[in-house]
């Protein structure tokens, strides 16, 4: 069995929903040995090892969740915000072990609430008492099913463009104040990074002069250190502070977006969608529809596949 086979994928399967104006692959399961088992791997067990990955790290854990209806619609939106966030959005990420799940998945391995409508995202703290709280927000800006020409340009599609950024600074807004919160808050995750860094690491985040010199791996490492830092400097009216304070932000996006673009958070993939198919990047074929037959959301060509099991 090849490579490209064991990933459970429908290769004959193209979702073309032109008339309703949202193309898409859709990327069924198979019945072929073995595939069963690769998606179910993510499951309860699998999250819950994720978590203490999370707190190794002395990172939460963010999960991007996919619903409890299979849609792409989802996997368009949260690709659209790791891809095209801007900085300030980014930047909280570099505070999470970022992963992906199923509601049901989530479901299983935390106790969390009810949450109105679909969450798009789970917060799991891992300072002690690991409590799991849904991130609620108003999109205001889901991609919405258009027709004729939406996609393909003109007024309907800047305001498309519109929404959706709307949409991703909504989320950014959300994690800003779930994961950098107030100087308190910051203090407290900078007191838990600490603990797991290396002495070598700390004293480098402390020392350093130039923020942007960092390696973004370092970075990525104490990002609770520098978050803190960047906090404390938050109401300094000094020309200096304000610099510094910028560095650091710009240096926690960078790290979030390296890590989270270069390859997809641990539960999916990164797939690509045009006009005339679509393919899981790292694999040798994809998709081929009917060119012009589908258009292509705004901001929606690189998507997140979620690993959805059954």
């Amino acid at each position: 069995m090849t490579a490209r086979e064991t990933t459970g994928l429908d290769r004959r399967r193209f979702l073309v929903l032109g008339a309703a104006g949202l193309a898409g692959v859709a990327w069924g399961r198979t019945e072929e040995e073995g595939a069963a088992e690769r998606f179910e791997a993510f499951d309860r067990d699998w999250l819950l090892g994720e978590r203490d990955v999370a707190r190794r790290t002395g990172k939460p854990l963010l999960v991007l969740v996919f619903p409890l209806e299979r849609s792409l619609t989802r996997g368009i939106e949260l690709g659209s915000f790791l891809n095209h966030a801007t900085p300030e959005a980014m930047a909280p990420l570099a505070l999470a072990h970022v992963v992906c799940a199923r509601r049901t998945v989530v479901e299983e391995a935390f106790a969390v609430g009810p949450a109105a409508d679909e969450p798009m995202l789970l917060l799991v703290e891992t300072d002690g008492d690991e409590a799991a709280r849904w991130l609620e927000f108003d999109p205001d800006g889901r991609f919405r099913r258009s027709t004729g020409t939406a996609w393909r340009g003109g007024p309907r599609r800047v305001a498309e463009v519109e929404r959706v950024r709307r949409r991703n600074a909504a989320i950014g807004a959300r994690l800003r104040s779930a994961l950098l919160g107030d100087v308190r808050s910051c203090a407290a995750r900078a007191e838990r990074c600490a603990e797991v860094l290396a002495a070598a690491d700390l004293e480098r985040l402390e020392h350093a002069d130039d923020v942007g010199a960092l390696d973004l791996a370092l970075v990525d490492r104490g990002a609770a250190q520098l978050a803190h830092e960047a906090a404390r400097l938050a109401g300094s009216d000094r020309e200096s502070d304000r610099s510094r304070r910028a560095s650091i932000e710009s240096a926690l996006a960078a790290a979030a977006a390296k890590r989270l673009r270069e390859g997809a958070p641990p539960g999916a993939r990164w797939g690509i969608q045009e006009p005339c198919g679509g393919w899981i990047e790292g694999e040798e074929e994809g998709l081929r529809g009917p060119c012009g037959m589908a258009h292509v959301p705004p901001l929606g060509r690189r998507f997140l596949d979620f690993y959805t099991g059954r």
